[in-house]
């Protein structure tokens, strides 16, 4: 083989495995489902305290992602904190099984919370922390928070070093020294699957294009809307380009 062509070859080869891992699946895919098993808190300043919120208290979330990005915003609620308010955290590929999203954003948002059976305003003016977590490959599936293919899982990783948010925030609303109360969410344990389909054509995640992916298609025909299951790419309408997709790919091994 002449120099040249092996040079194309290699190059083919570089581009299509250079995502071959788990953070570059889920870079790539769109979405991600996030489930927060448990973690505790504590307040301290004008007011202290402590609590902790259990599987129960928070059910699954689809947080939204593009294509292309680990970056990620998430509802503060979402993460266990006694009040609302939406941060965007920044995704990093740590390495090609770690990936870290880290935020310090200005809320300045006026809010009502219950701390301990009273109901306080505070002023939620800063957050800041950093979320990380492990990734690995998993067998082709369907979440059904985000209603999309999946093939990779993240767990918690890191402890309290590398997982952790705080909240800086005022009574009464008013930014005033002693009227400050700081919060800390700690010992997490959380759950987020992302990622896409393992193939192409591959509508219901199992690994392989036949003909329950090709009725997954067909049942949604012509539907608009986000997270569509047969909407294969992506963009808000299942159609004859995702009918494409499963026919060109019909039977081939994934």
């Amino acid at each position: 083989m002449r120099p040249i062509a092996i040079a194309i070859a290699a190059a083919a080869i570089f581009a299509a495995t250079a995502h071959a891992t788990p953070v570059g699946d889920l870079r790539d895919g769109q979405d991600l489902s996030f489930d927060l098993l448990a973690l505790s808190y504590t307040y301290s300043g004008f007011a202290s305290g402590s609590g902790a919120v259990l599987d129960a208290d928070a059910p699954p979330a689809c947080v939204p992602k593009n294509p292309g990005t680990l970056d990620i915003t998430l509802d503060l609620a979402d993460l266990g904190a006694p009040f609302s308010a939406v941060v965007t955290f920044t995704g990093v590929e740590v390495n090609g099984s770690t990936v870290r999203w880290s935020a310090d954003t200005l809320i300045n948002q006026c809010i009502t919370v219950d701390l301990d059976g009273t109901s306080v305003n505070l002023l939620v003016r800063r957050v800041w922390g950093q979320l990380t977590g492990a990734a690995a490959n998993v067998p082709g599936f369907t979440d059904p928070t985000c209603s999309r293919p999946y093939n990779v899982s993240v767990e918690e990783t890191g402890g309290d070093a590398q997982t952790f948010v705080n909240v800086e925030a005022y009574a009464l609303c008013q930014q005033i020294s002693f009227l400050r109360i700081d919060f800390q969410l700690r010992a997490w344990d959380l759950a987020i699957a992302g990622g896409a389909a393992p193939c192409t054509g591959d509508a219901n995640g199992d690994n392989q294009v036949d003909f329950a992916d090709l009725n997954l298609v067909l049942g949604a025909f012509n539907n608009t809307g986000p997270g569509l299951p047969g909407d294969l790419n992506n963009d808000g309408v299942v159609n004859f380009a995702d009918l494409n997709l499963v026919l060109g790919n019909f039977n081939l091994p994934c």
